[in-house]
């Protein structure tokens, strides 16, 4: 070989960035990183700070029993009251008569009811990856 100076420089170039990205990316890294585990551990006081928005199924069930019972026997029952009719924060802040209920609005606080068939298709498409005991629709039907 008659010159070898070009890898030697291209060498010495990709070596320092390595370098540098290590010193940069630990310099940036947040303090609790890694101190339980591969994750940020002040991200889980955050998060539990956060506003609740999806409610749970119980939380519907303590005003619309009713429509809980009649829920538990259909063969939707798995299925959680918020994955069809939408993140209830809003309704459920409004009918519990909180402080915050005025602000929020009657209309505001109305979930959707109906059935349209583009919220059956969210689970209910059909594709070749699920299982084909599963019940699918198509737009046509």
């Amino acid at each position: 070989m008659k010159d070898t100076s070009h890898i030697i420089t291209i060498f010495s170039i990709v070596i320092a960035f390595l370098i540098v990205g290590f010193i940069v990316d630990r310099f940036l890294q947040p303090e609790s990183f890694d101190k339980y585990g591969h994750y940020r551990w002040n991200a889980v006081n955050e998060i539990l700070s956060q506003k609740v928005v999806n409610q749970n199924i119980k939380t519907c069930a303590k005003c619309h029993d009713n429509i809980y019972q009649l829920h538990q026997k259909d063969a939707h029952y798995n299925v959680p009251c918020v994955d069809c009719h939408g993140a209830a924060n809003l309704h459920v802040a409004f009918h519990s008569g909180g402080k915050d209920s005025a602000k929020i609005g009657k209309l505001k606080a109305v979930l959707k009811k109906e059935y349209t068939l583009e919220g059956c298709l969210f689970c209910h498409r059909k594709l070749k990856a699920k299982p084909s005991d599963f019940a699918h629709k198509s737009k046509t039907k």
